[in-house]
């Protein structure tokens, strides 16, 4: 197999990979991959890739399954790939519901799946949601 940056021929090698999700550390070893001498640029196998892919989402399966029905900021944040301003802001226009658990905002989850599918508009003013954004939202909040 050529490099596709610098067009050298690689080298099968067998090595240890670190896979990330979220704050966990999944350290598989015995990879095979492919390795350029040159630049050092690592290409996985497409089995490889495919282990690498299905251990990576049962574990994103697994963890969907414990998050809370209730979320904060940050996590609203994160699911829709926003700022915590922008959160904010939705929540000041009346885009997305929420209520005040003590001093901190907090969410249900069926309030973001409703706002995401369109019985609210979440998309800046101008702008419309994608047609993927509700699928991807209902992923990342453990919904099928």
């Amino acid at each position: 197999m050529k490099c596709v940056y610098c067009n050298k021929e690689m080298d099968s090698v067998v090595t240890a990979h670190e896979a990330k999700w979220g704050k966990y550390r999944l350290l598989l070893d015995g990879i095979n991959l492919y390795k350029c001498p040159d630049c050092g640029r690592k290409v996985f196998s497409p089995e490889e890739a495919a282990m690498v892919q299905n251990l990576t989402k049962a574990l994103a399966e697994n963890l969907s399954e414990n998050k809370p029905d209730f979320l904060n900021i940050l996590e609203v944040a994160d699911i829709l790939r926003v700022s915590k301003q922008t959160v904010y802001n939705m929540i000041r226009d009346g885009r997305i519901n929420a209520f005040k658990c003590g001093r901190e905002w907090r969410f249900r989850k069926e309030d973001i799946l409703d706002s995401i599918e369109g019985n609210y508009s979440v998309a800046a003013r101008g702008d419309t949601v994608s047609t993927k954004d509700p699928e991807l939202v209902r992923e990342l909040l453990g919904q099928k």
